[in-house]
């Protein structure tokens, strides 16, 4: 039986607390000696491309931290077909090219196991061409370079933006080659304890562990495309459904730009697939989404820009008169209600309004809970019947009638003017209401409405799209909005009952600048409810006339709310936005004063 010899370099790298936390596995077993004194205890360690054995410890059957082996066999000196079991029970050979090993194991579980284990890493030994690796020198050299292109740790994202999403792929690209130009390479390397120590070690193990880069590319990749295909469903799904705030062609700037995120996204999923899986096959996957979004983009290029919408421009020029038609009451009548409050702010949940009447008392009201029924009425005592002015000699009525509370007749309840662009309703039919804190503020609506680049536009309000299919009232404070849609076949506003917005969050927000305005700008992004919305259903109106008159359309089916104007009347043809705007002023005042926002105003009949 032929020695081997045992070089005093190994024997310092094998101490063994050096290397047992890099062990594949260990046992303790009996192996005959070298100068024949039969089977010794002895503790074996499977350790790369060694198999090292120790004494046992001194208080233990594990070596001491300190401890050297007593010998190593280099299994990639081992001849894989004569390493084997043996006939004798337990005993098991490994057939070094110097010499044959005898082993016994405690029970065949133990024996059966490590002869497995030895066997498989024999032959994964002999098929690597040491020479070719080289000296451990060279070895070092090319893991450095590898670090520089994978390095540990390789931090990739969990989520890329369509901006960035060109740049990953690249990347992705990138790690690839050098992933599948070092893999094969270390796999060799890590076989090899003289290879595989401090900093090759260190990197070897992480590049074949779970944080390396194979495992980190496969969830970058996983966690990336799932929300890549997460979000372009969701686009397809929901896109129909953003036409129903968007208006003017700046208000699709957000969406529009978003459609063209998704396609970059569909851009760069099949190229990722084609670069990066080259072992699939070629995907076809969101051609239907990639044309869906092109026609939308595309119908989106299309639609008028607030800048270039123009009222009417058949108009008669100078000034034309709006007359308000509607039930005037001969009983009990109602004053203005202002409001009261201890600062200058109008948005606190709960407010003192006041309606001015001879005694001087003013009734206190809950602002978020109010709504028409819990309005308080106070008599009109200023005025007596002969001095009550009337439109024409057949609206007046009896004296007994006067005194009737819930007698009405038709007559003018109040007149506005447009000229320029510009509606006014004149000072004679305008309230004053100071604020009672003694600073003289008003606190009044202030009734007048200016148009340009496509809305209408009051002091305190909100504002009214106009695009010529959509009539759209909203305010900055609130998300709650007012909409008629214009039917031109029939000359018909048909009131569009509200829903709950739904959609998805865009990733990117529109901005306006000085010379644009969007509604989501000029109603405010981020309003919220002051109270419960208005559940109001207000009439569909019908221009008539050759566009001087408009009249209200009433179905007893709809349960809408008949209150204040019957019909519009103008000595001249007016836009017909101009005359729904004026028929929903008293509304889009009382829908403010029920959510919060501001005072109510209420004409005098």
């Amino acid at each position: 039986m032929v020695k081997t010899e045992r070089k005093k370099d190994l024997l310092e790298q094998f101490q063994y607390e050096k290397i047992k936390g890099d062990v594949s596995y260990s046992s303790l077993m009996k192996k005959t000696g070298s100068n024949g004194k039969g089977f010794l205890d002895r503790y074996f360690l499977l350790h790369r491309n060694y198999v090292i054995y120790y004494k046992p410890g001194k208080g233990n059957i594990k070596p001491d931290d300190k401890q050297e082996p007593q010998g190593y066999i280099n299994l990639k000196e081992c001849i894989y077909e004569d390493t084997k079991e043996q006939k004798e029970p337990l005993q098991f050979q490994i057939a070094h090219k110097h010499r044959i090993y005898i082993i016994k194991a405690k029970d065949d579980s133990t024996k059966n196991q490590f002869l497995t284990l030895l066997k498989t890493r024999i032959k994964a030994l002999s098929l690597i061409n040491v020479d070719q690796l080289g000296s451990p020198e060279k070895v070092q050299i090319e893991i450095n370079e590898y670090k520089e292109k994978l390095p540990n740790p390789l931090i990739l994202p969990d989520r890329v933006s369509p901006d960035k999403a060109k740049d990953w792929v690249n990347e992705m690209r990138n790690y690839n080659i050098i992933f599948q130009k070092a893999d094969p390479h270390i796999k060799q390397v890590e076989q090899f304890s003289e290879y595989c120590k401090d900093g090759v070690k260190d990197y070897v193990d992480w590049f074949s562990g779970p944080e390396g880069p194979r495992l980190a590319m496969i969830r970058c990749e996983e966690t990336v495309l799932t929300n890549w295909v997460e979000y372009i469903t969701k686009t397809k799904n929901e896109i129909a459904s953003y036409e129903d705030t968007r208006y003017f062609k700046e208000d699709y700037s957000d969406i529009t730009k978003h459609l063209k995120n998704m396609l970059l996204l569909i851009e760069a999923y099949h190229d990722y697939m084609r670069t990066c899986r080259k072992n699939t096959k070629p995907t076809d996957r969101f051609l239907e989404e990639k044309a869906l979004f092109d026609d939308y983009i595309t119908k989106y290029s299309r639609i008028q820009s607030c800048m270039d919408f123009k009222l009417d421009d058949d108009l008669v020029e100078g000034v034309s008169t709006i007359t308000c038609i509607g039930e005037k009451k001969t009983g009990p009548n109602n004053s203005v209600i202002g409001l009261s409050s201890s600062n200058s702010s109008i948005c606190s949940n709960k407010m003192s309004f006041f309606a001015s009447n001879q005694d001087g008392n003013y009734p206190t009201v809950d602002l978020m809970n109010l709504n028409s029924d819990s309005m308080p009425f106070i008599p009109d005592t200023s005025s007596e019947q002969g001095n009550r002015k009337y439109d024409s000699e057949d609206e007046k009525q009896p004296d007994e009638a006067s005194t009737a509370p819930s007698q009405s007749s038709l007559g003018t309840l109040e007149k506005w003017e447009y000229s320029n662009n510009s509606l006014i309703k004149p000072d004679n039919g305008r309230e004053e209401v100071e604020n009672n804190n003694g600073n003289g503020s008003s606190l009044n609506f202030d009734p007048r409405w200016d148009y340009s680049n496509g809305y209408f536009k009051s002091k305190n309000m909100g504002v009214v799209l106009w695009n010529g299919k959509s009539w759209v009232w909203s305010h900055i404070k609130t998300s709650y909005k007012i909409r008629f849609d214009w039917i031109a076949a029939s000359q018909t506003f048909t009131f569009v009952s509200p829903k709950p917005r739904t959609g998805l969050s865009l990733s990117v927000s529109s901005q306006s600048n000085s010379s644009t305005s969007s509604l989501s700008s000029l109603t405010g992004s981020n309003a919220t409810k002051k109270s419960n919305h208005p559940a109001t259903i207000y009439p569909d109106w019908q221009i008539k006339d050759n566009g001087s008159s408009l009249i209200s359309i009433v179905s007893p089916n709809k349960n809408q709310t008949t209150d204040n104007f019957s019909h519009l009347e103008s000595n001249n043809k007016i836009p017909p936005a101009v005359l729904l705007l004026v028929a929903m002023t008293p509304h889009i005042q009382k829908s403010l004063y029920h959510i919060g926002i501001g005072p109510k105003y209420i004409t005098n009949n």
